[in-house]
């Protein structure tokens, strides 16, 4: 059961953010709007919400509900850590009883995605380098700094050329267009309160690619001596998928979100402190900016430490 899902993993990871997995929603009535707020002031009240958090730690759960080959239904579930430092540093473990099998991650030049089971495998490639077409041999379809913008707390430029907002078809939500890390991205936000409800990655053509839906909003500590006591960041807690096709949900859930300054470590953003951990021999290293396996060049990043413990 835990060797065919790691199989696939990320097939699950994605369908996560699949535009054709976005879950439902019940319609609720229209609003009738005017015209919409410009985009830089869009941008300067969602900034207001998420401009401080630099950096988040959190634990994870993610739970995947699918039928196998066979048509039985198959249920699986891994805990692990989300850790980021704003605005390239990332690692999202996937756990079993206390040992990683898998990770998604970023540091200041590189990309990688990690794998135990069904064969020991790494993807690395350079942010310089990367494409859509790169990416997706990660066997995942969004850059993983990408994933850090479906979690919509990343900051809009007020002044990025092309940008635009204009009211969703039901003027509901506020909906923000602007260019992303290799496409351009549209927030839906509340414009009562700037929270995001959905992200959507768009193509090169500007159709929908990759769509999250972002609910329960909970509290972040927030601990150290720098601290501002007048700020009270909020975060999604809850991101959810569904795909017809083959009877598959899937929910991830962030615990414990905070933003401290004893975690996370800079130093834990090392491709080669990933690949120790997991035990990844270097000749299963795919380079992405090549294809070729154990041609990676792995960068020296922050020295490595000797555990992946957060």
């Amino acid at each position: 059961m835990r060797r065919a899902a790691l199989a696939g993993l990320g097939a699950l990871l994605g369908c996560l953010v699949f535009a054709g997995c976005c879950h439902q929603k019940t319609p609720e009535r229209s609003i009738a709007r005017g015209a919409p707020p410009a985009y830089a002031e869009v941008a300067t009240r969602f900034n207001e919400r998420v401009g401080p958090l630099d950096r988040l730690w959190a634990r994870t759960v993610v739970r995947a509900s699918y039928r196998d080959k066979d048509g039985r239904r198959q249920r699986d579930q891994f805990e692990g850590h989300l850790q980021y430092l704003r605005p390239d540093r990332l690692l999202l473990t996937f756990d079993k009883v206390g040992n990683t099998y898998a990770a998604l991650g970023a540091n200041q030049r590189q990309y990688w995605w990690l794998q135990r089971e069904p064969e020991r495998k790494a993807f690395l490639g350079d942010h310089d380098r990367a494409d859509p077409r790169k990416v997706a041999e990660l066997g995942l379809p969004v850059h993983p700094l990408s994933f850090v913008d479906l979690l919509a707390i990343t900051p809009l430029d007020p002044g990025a050329p092309g940008a635009r907002v204009e009211w969703s078809a039901d003027g509901r939500f506020l909906l923000a267009t602007a260019p992303g890390r290799l496409n351009p991205r549209r927030l839906w936000l509340n414009p009562d309160d700037y929270t995001t409800t959905r992200v959507e990655l768009l193509g090169t053509g500007g159709e929908v690619a990759i769509t999250a839906d972002l609910s329960r909003y909970q509290p972040i500590a927030v601990r150290g001596p720098a601290a501002d006591p007048g700020w009270r960041p909020t975060v999604a807690t809850a991101l959810e998928a569904t795909r017809q096709s083959d009877d598959l949900s899937i929910r991830m859930d962030l615990f414990e979100p905070e933003v401290s300054d004893r975690r996370p470590l800079a130093r834990i953003f090392n491709f080669e402190t990933v690949r120790g951990s997991l035990r990844i021999p270097e000749g299963a290293v795919v380079d992405l900016n090549n294809g070729a396996p154990g041609a990676a060049a792995p960068g020296a990043g922050d020295p490595a430490p000797r555990a992946l413990a957060p």
